[in-house]
């Protein structure tokens, strides 16, 4: 199947092809392809809201964490690292969203009633 260019390894799934498209489920693409938000991005957000929640309230740190590991991706020379720009802002904006909302949750009160 060809879908923008690309030639999918993968059946079609006509059911989720939306859902399976911006996610990157059901498609293991030849090129790499221009989508926002993968697999990593959960785990970028997890990581972060962890991080957030239990170690760590500079932004600056943050920042600095974040956007200088998106960098060194580019010189990576492992397949995980090769992602599109597009990606990397999507991950960076996704680590913002889960450290903002892990350190919201450390007022988050715990209640035992």
């Amino acid at each position: 199947m060809m879908r923008d260019g690309y030639t999918a390894d993968l059946p079609d799934c006509p059911s989720c092809t939306h859902l399976c498209t911006l996610f990157d489920l059901q498609w293991t693409l030849k090129r790499r392809s221009f989508l926002v938000f993968n697999l990593w991005s959960v785990v970028h957000f997890l990581q972060w809201f962890v991080i957030g929640r239990f170690l760590l309230r500079n932004w600056y740190v943050f920042l600095v964490l974040s956007i200088g590991w998106e960098l060194l991706e580019l010189v990576l020379p492992h397949e995980f690292a090769r992602e599109s720009t597009v990606n990397k802002l999507g991950d960076v904006g996704v680590n913002c969203l889960g450290f903002y909302l892990g350190n919201l949750s450390k007022n988050w009160p715990l209640r035992t009633d």
